[in-house]
């Protein structure tokens, strides 16, 4: 009891600049703070909820999760990093275990919806609830994840350099949702590709392939606008 008597009476005597040590504390953590949000917002393209209390800074990455589940859909393009589709887990949940996962971004979140179950019944009877983030979002009993769960929670009792390294981070996030809509049209393309040969072959057995010219360059010029529709 005598130590820790003695740890507060020094804790309340000026320290580095400051009046005491909890005003030191008070500094250091708002400026971590701010320093989160600013990365938050610059660098990645979120919008964060300015905390006045709290280790953490809640942020909209709905942005983010929505195009995570929209270019996510085909697991045959990619089923080894993205085995959480077939989860019971809800968006947010889903994308913030693939940013743990991936080597390139390892960046630790929590999702906002690990805080409480929506409840569809209950969102029915009170229009309070349809103002959450989670509206018309579908409940944790029946395993589906549609909706919008859009906001992940961020800590800023890190180092500087930890926060500094965020906005870096998410551009690798960018760049594999940017990976993962090429490997789809590649995917679409090479399925394209499949067609149009079957219909070749098709055109060789059934005709003399110099009569049938026509409807191959046709199908050729088809499948060229497709190509160049899907890259510009």
């Amino acid at each position: 009891m005598q130590a820790l008597a003695d740890a507060l009476k020094e804790a309340d005597k000026p320290f580095d600049g400051f009046d005491n040590y909890y005003m030191w504390l008070k500094s250091m953590y708002e400026n971590k703070r701010n320093l989160l949000v600013e990365m938050i917002s610059k660098n990645c393209n979120m919008k964060p909820i300015v905390p006045q209390g709290t280790f953490f800074v809640c942020a909209d990455a709905s942005m983010y999760i929505n195009r995570y589940q929209e270019q996510t859909t085909d697991s045959s393009t990619h089923s080894n990093l993205l085995s959480l589709e077939k989860s019971e887990l809800l968006p947010d949940w889903k994308f913030v275990a693939y940013l743990i996962q991936n080597k390139n971004i390892n960046v630790a979140t929590i999702p906002m919806s690990a805080f409480f179950e929506f409840d569809e019944d209950r969102a029915k009877d009170d229009p309070k609830c349809i103002d959450l983030p989670t509206s018309n979002a579908r409940s944790f009993k029946n395993g589906l994840t549609g909706g919008k769960f859009g906001y992940i929670r961020f800590t800023f009792c890190v180092s500087e350099k930890t926060i500094l390294s965020i906005g870096q981070r998410f551009n690798n996030v960018t760049n594999f949702l940017k990976d993962i809509a090429h490997l789809l049209l590649l995917f679409y393309l090479k399925t394209e590709i499949k067609l149009l040969q079957m219909r070749i072959k098709i055109l060789k057995k059934s005709f003399v392939l110099k009569e049938n010219k026509h409807k191959i360059t046709s199908y050729l010029v088809k499948f060229f606008f497709i190509v160049i529709k899907n890259l510009f």
